[in-house]
C-alpha cells in the first residue's frame, strides 16, 4: 500500500468521525460540538434554511428544545478526496421524541397536541469538505429530506428501572462522565 493510499484512508477516516460528531452534537445538545464540525465560513441549505452554518446550528440548537430525545444515525457514507478537498453524502435517519404538551408550532407544525409522538426523518447530507491547516471541517452542507412520518410513541417498559441508565442531553450523560 503506498503512502498516498495510507493518507486517503486517514482522511476518510477522520472525515467519516466528523460527520459522526454532527450527529453526536445534536443528540448530546452540545452547541459547542456542533459548531465544531463546520469551518467559520461554512454555509447551509436544510429544512428552508439557507445562510452561514454558524446561524443553522443556532437554529437547530433552537429546533432541539422542542424535543424530549433525538438520535440522529448515519449510514452510506461515500466520501470522494481530492487533495485537501472533498465531497461526502451520507445518508441519515434522525428521530425525535415530542412530547404531549409540545405545542404544535415552529418546527413541529404537525404535532397533534396531547400525544406523546415520535418524528422521524430520512435523509442525505451532501457535504463540501474542506482540510484547513491540516484538519477536515465542512465548509458547505445541503440537508435533503428523502421523507417523514409522524407515529404515536411506545415505549413499552422502556423507562423501567431495569434500563438505566437512560440517554440524557448535555454534560450529564454518561458519555461525558465516562472520562472522570
Amino acid at each position: 500500500m503506498s503512502h498516498a493510499d495510507i493518507n486517503a484512508i486517514a482522511d476518510r477516516l477522520e472525515i467519516t468521525d466528523l460527520l459522526h460528531t454532527y450527529c453526536r452534537a445534536l443528540d448530546r445538545y452540545d452547541r459547542e460540538l456542533l459548531q465544531s464540525v463546520f469551518h467559520p465560513d461554512s454555509t447551509h441549505v436544510m429544512g428552508g434554511f439557507e445562510g452561514s452554518s454558524v446561524d443553522f446550528c443556532e437554529l437547530a440548537m433552537d429546533a432541539l428544545d422542542q424535543y424530549q430525545h433525538t438520535q440522529h444515525l448515519l449510514g452510506n457514507i461515500q466520501v470522494l478526496l481530492d487533495a485537501d478537498k472533498a465531497c461526502a453524502e451520507s445518508y441519515f435517519h434522525a428521530y425525535h421524541r415530542v412530547a404531549a404538551d409540545t405545542p404544535a408550532a415552529g418546527f413541529i407544525t404537525d404535532h397533534t397536541a396531547g400525544l406523546d409522538e415520535d418524528l422521524i426523518l430520512a435523509g442525505r447530507y451532501v457535504d463540501r469538505l474542506q482540510q484547513r491547516q491540516g484538519v477536515w471541517k465542512i465548509s458547505h452542507r445541503i440537508g435533503i429530506l428523502d421523507w417523514c412520518r409522524w407515529e404515536p410513541a411506545s415505549d413499552r417498559g422502556f423507562f423501567s428501572a431495569a434500563m438505566k441508565p437512560y440517554g440524557s442531553r448535555g454534560r450529564t450523560d454518561s458519555l461525558y462522565t465516562i472520562w472522570d
